[in-house]
């Protein structure tokens, strides 16, 4: 059984696994997909907060909202389609609010139309599987999720050979928190989209 506030969830399955850390806060867990998908559920990044709401109850709106549709991959993960500014056709990428940094795939990295948006700073990765040093690290200039988009994203090149083996169709990169943190958003797994309202004016 898993307590969250006054919510009560039975029977959820988990991983047991090592956690890196950067040392600056102690995690003793993640909330995943097996829990919050029983909920409409709204991360709020302006309030900092962090609700489950019973699915056949409407979260009140309190402004202007755009829904987006998602798909759920053989392997748990939420993707949906993002455009990238000098590419025309629009790209999977997993919707992960647990990154910090998005992430593009090495293959999207080299392309003719990304490689120049490459910046000299490397970064430290830390991450579920370890941490990695001196990782490529680049400046999206625009970057389109649905009508919602955003200018000068950081971005980091990774493999994603692994996640792309087990997730049905190709991903080719990862949306993190430096993007959707202008955002409240409610997930409505049942639906399969994800509804922003945004909060920081948009680029």
């Amino acid at each position: 059984e898993v307590e969250i506030g006054e919510v009560e969830v039975r029977n959820v399955p988990i991983y047991i696994r090592r956690f890196h850390s950067d040392g600056n806060a102690d995690i003793d867990g993640y909330i995943g997909l097996s829990l919050i998908s029983k909920f409409l559920t709204t991360i709020d990044y302006g309030a900092l907060t962090f609700s489950l709401t019973k699915k056949d109850i409407n979260p009140a709106d309190g402004g202007v909202s755009v829904s987006v549709p998602l798909r759920l991959t053989s392997s748990g993960f939420l993707s949906g389609e993002v455009q990238l500014q000098g590419i025309e056709e629009p790209l999977n990428f997993i919707v992960d609010t647990g990154a910090s940094v998005s992430v593009i795939s090495d293959d999207v990295a080299s392309m003719e139309s990304v490689s120049p948006f490459a910046r000299t700073e490397k970064m430290r990765v830390i991450g579920s599987a370890g941490v990695t040093n001196n990782v490529p690290s680049f400046l999206l200039p625009r970057v389109s999720f649905g009508s919602h988009s955003r200018k000068s994203i950081t971005a980091i090149a990774l493999d994603l050979d692994m996640i792309n083996e087990a997730s049905g169709f190709e991903q080719a990169g990862i949306l993190g928190g430096n993007f959707l943190r202008n955002y409240r958003m409610t997930f409505d797994f049942k639906n399969s989209k994800v509804t922003f309202v945004s909060i920081n004016q948009e680029q």
